[in-house]
């Protein structure tokens, strides 16, 4: 895996449920730039927030 940005290898990638939906992180190790992806694609950061709000 390499980064998009900066073509580097060292990508850190972390997966988890969000609201029930299969999520990966991945952030570059050395221009920091970060993806948030689902199974249908990328997802913006305010999806995820928005995934991952408590309903009160």
């Amino acid at each position: 895996m390499q980064c998009s940005r900066c073509a580097n290898g060292g990508i850190v990638e972390i997966k988890m449920k969000i609201a029930g939906e299969d999520v990966m992180f991945r952030q570059c190790g050395r221009c920091e730039a970060k993806t948030w992806l689902s199974i249908d694609g990328p997802l913006s950061l305010t999806r995820v927030l928005e995934m991952a709000r408590v309903a009160r």
